[in-house]
């Protein structure tokens, strides 16, 4: 015990100093998720892509504490969902909330391959996005959600979107197979695209016939110059496809992820 007593007494200011720095926040650490796959984001700020005429270069948005899902949703999770709600099967959704390409990647109803049973859900429209985050008791991402816990603004991002342009691919990856980003979420760029809540805010903004509305540049490829960063084509891209939707729209690559405000 005495020799114990030496080597504490030796190193205490040691271990004084270790703990203090364990309960100091010195940087971004990996985020841990709930048991229902949701993350904790921290109310921050992110700047802006497409600005006002009134705001200038750098502008930002103030983003409040918010829960994100860690992955997109999966194609057996939205199978769990059709089951238990029945007028979202494909043989049954009302035309108004769908097109005619909903869940055309199933077999049937109910009856989903094997394989893809982990990927991302594909093949939905805004209306059964909602429906589906709804269930859960949680909603789809805001634009300025999703862009923020994105890390849209990182240089490894728009590579990444941008080699997925380059190089598309038929048969998409199971769900968490990429590094999670400094939020601790998962395939946010390069997977595939995912319906926000607003989708089409920025579209109706720019569409406005106002003396105060955005141009008609907004969305063709010479809109890029009037972004906040002109470099980041990526995120230009991904705010052109936004506006192209409509809330029936399906895609082979267009998915969705919830999440819900903070408390």
């Amino acid at each position: 015990m005495r020799s114990l007593r030496v080597v504490w007494g030796g190193h205490r200011l040691w271990v004084w100093v270790a703990l203090l720095l364990l309960s100091l926040n010195l940087g971004p650490t990996p985020r841990a998720w709930s048991a229902d796959g949701l993350v904790s984001v921290p109310a921050g700020e992110y700047e802006i892509f497409f600005r006002e005429k009134d705001q200038p270069r750098g502008t930002k948005a103030k983003v409040d504490r918010f829960f994100a899902e860690r992955l997109p949703v999966t194609n057996a999770q939205f199978l769990s969902f059709v089951q238990s709600h029945p007028e979202w099967r494909r043989s049954q959704a009302k035309p108004l909330f769908i097109d005619t390409g909903y869940l055309s990647h199933w077999k049937s109803d109910l009856e989903v391959e094997t394989k893809v049973l982990n990927q991302p859900v594909t093949h939905v429209s805004w209306f059964a996005a909602r429906a589906y985050c709804a269930a859960k008791g949680l909603r789809l991402l805001t634009i300025n959600e999703w862009e923020y816990v994105s890390d849209s603004s990182s240089e490894s991002s728009a590579k990444a979107v941008l080699k997925w342009y380059a190089e598309p691919t038929s048969a998409l990856p199971p769900v968490g197979r990429g590094k999670p980003n400094r939020y601790g979420v998962v395939d946010m760029h390069g997977v595939i695209w995912e319906w926000v809540e607003d989708f089409a805010a920025v579209m109706v903004k720019s569409d406005s016939r106002s003396d105060n509305g955005r141009d008609n540049r907004s969305f063709c490829g010479a809109g890029s110059l009037s972004a906040a960063n002109p470099v980041e084509y990526a995120t230009f891209m991904r705010f052109a496809f936004r506006s192209s939707l409509k809330a029936s729209y399906t895609s082979q690559n267009l998915g969705f992820r919830c999440g819900r405000s903070g408390s």
